[in-house]
């Protein structure tokens, strides 16, 4: 059930959906770059965009958050559906966070690299899955539900 002080306060910004799309193509170019520094053994450069990647992350799913609650609170679906992609897209950041605050405390290293590939290929996987189903269809709903 939501409380009308808070629909109240989630106002429509015109300039959100744009702004997430840059954050996408930002975030997409510094994971291909990670991937780059770790095809060449670059490890210092490796660990130091990873922890860059964490802190655009953080931003991103912040400044997200404005999407997911005007979609639940003005638009509100009674299946719950932008709850359900909002809880999702909380799970998939925390699998991030876990999986960058592993490499933070263990760097990346010659030993731990065919681990980390793997691993954070599937996390690519799976993030750019996200975006693409947010620009596709979230977006979409956010501009077609100005108040």
């Amino acid at each position: 059930m939501q409380n009308k002080k808070e629909t109240q306060a989630i106002q429509y910004n015109s300039s959100l959906v744009k702004s997430l799309e840059t954050q996408h193509k930002v975030l997409m170019s510094k994971y291909k770059s990670i991937l780059e520094f770790a095809e060449k053994g670059n490890f210092p450069e490796l660990n130091k965009s990873l922890n860059g990647f964490s802190q655009l992350i953080s931003d991103h799913f912040r400044d997200e958050r404005e999407l997911y609650m005007y979609l639940e609170l003005i638009i509100s679906q009674s299946d719950g559906t932008y709850r359900n992609v909002r809880a999702e897209m909380k799970d998939i950041a925390l699998s991030i966070h876990s999986f960058i605050n592993l490499h933070t405390n263990v760097p990346v290293s010659e030993h731990t690299l065919d681990g980390f590939k793997k691993d954070f290929a599937l996390l690519g996987k799976e993030l750019l899955g996200r975006m693409r189903h947010e620009e596709r269809h979230l977006f979409k709903d956010y501009s077609g539900h100005r108040t």
